[in-house]
């Protein structure tokens, strides 16, 4: 069926043009047969040539040269574990696409993969929510502003969090407040059981992020989260955003998550990047998510999780302890909660909770799985 759906990445000109070093990526993916038999396969590219449903021009260019771009970087580890599998074909109309992209997105999570998506435009996310096929599901929104823009003048890639399922839980990383009402987003993040890290509050401990990409299983990242003289190709300018640094520590975390399943790059546009740079960026980016899921070891506390550190910390208003568990190699933090049904759950969380509750402060983590409705 993907071969119906797909052009594959051998017959696309940027790779038969593509004439790098041995040890180049381009190399380590040209060479390699996507769908050989191969049980060390972890991670693929994919890309989405589609933004006939946004206002913004060019978007489909996109996936091709980042591609370039990316091809020309150092290749990432064992060959085996990457594969570049090409581009959906583009139907006749973008409901065709998104129909593609659905089945695309099932069968390579059906496979267990990892997947980095080239777009496009960001609508392209709802798609790939869809065709995973679960009623819950973490999406993690990397981006300048949040998309629920309403009016006929926008396009679907400026509200399509509007449209995004009521069993979906959103985290919002890096908004600026000047372009986020503040209550609508109170809106959006009460009815998805929402949190978002800001801008501001990113930048003082990107560490805070980890935890929300982490638990992600969709990752969406708007090319203008970033600052625009650092990532040109920008539809909407501002000079304000992430640094190219910021960026590919987020897409490292989301690399190393083991739940995540698909992180997308979307809206950016080579028309106004003349230069390229903006591809550049895009691609070390993308280098970035694919070095973390190479190297991405399997952390989630099981069963009693003796190898972890345990802390109980008794906070006002919570019956038992909130317990803590934090990994005494690479630090990372879960906590445990309680569900409805009364079981035993253990969900990503930062030291930061942790010190919250020491100070009898409840863990805003902790509420928002009851689905408390405050922010």
């Amino acid at each position: 069926m993907l071969n119906d759906l797909l052009i594959p990445a051998n017959e696309l000109t940027v790779a038969r043009l593509f004439q790098g070093a041995s040890d180049s990526l381009g190399k380590q993916l040209i060479q390699a047969d996507p769908w050989e038999d191969n049980e060390k396969l972890k991670v693929v590219i994919l890309g989405i040539p589609e933004s006939r449903l946004s206002r913004f021009e060019g978007l489909e260019n996109a996936p091709d040269m980042i591609r370039e771009q990316l091809y020309q970087l150092t290749a990432v580890g064992d060959s085996s574990l990457i594969a570049d599998i090409g581009n959906v074909r583009p139907g006749n109309t973008p409901a065709d696409t998104y129909a593609a992209v659905r089945m695309v997105t099932e069968s390579l999570v059906s496979k267990g993969l990892q997947v980095l998506v080239l777009g496009g435009s960001q609508d392209l996310t709802l798609p790939l929510l869809d065709g995973r096929q679960t009623k819950r599901q973490t999406l993690t929104v990397i981006d300048d502003r949040p998309d629920y823009q309403a009016g006929d003048e926008f396009g679907r890639d400026e509200n399509f969090l509007e449209k995004i399922t009521t069993g979906t839980t959103l985290r919002l990383l890096g908004l600026q407040a000047y372009f986020s009402p503040s209550d609508k987003t109170y809106d959006l993040l009460k009815k998805h059981r929402g949190l978002q890290l800001p801008l501001g509050d990113l930048r003082e401990n990107i560490r805070e992020s980890e935890p929300m990409l982490r638990e992600a299983d969709v990752i969406s990242i708007d090319f203008g989260a970033l600052k625009a003289h650092e990532a040109p190709g920008q539809q909407r300018l501002s000079p304000n955003g992430l640094y190219g640094e910021e960026a590919c520590q987020l897409a490292w975390y989301a690399g190393m998550s083991t739940k995540l399943n698909m992180t997308g790059i979307f809206g950016y546009s080579p028309s106004l990047d003349l230069q390229r740079w903006g591809a550049v960026m895009a691609a070390q980016v993308g280098w970035y998510f694919l070095k973390g899921a190479t190297v991405q070891k399997d952390e989630e506390p099981t069963g009693e999780a003796s190898e972890f550190l345990h802390f109980m910390v008794p906070v006002e208003g919570v019956d038992e302890p909130i317990v803590f568990l934090k990994h005494p190699v690479t630090g990372r933090w879960w906590m445990e909660v309680n569900s409805k049904k009364n079981e035993e759950v253990r969900i990503a969380c930062s030291e930061n909770d942790y010190l919250l509750a020491q100070k009898n402060e409840i863990p805003e983590r902790w509420i928002r799985y009851w689905g408390v409705n405050e922010i």
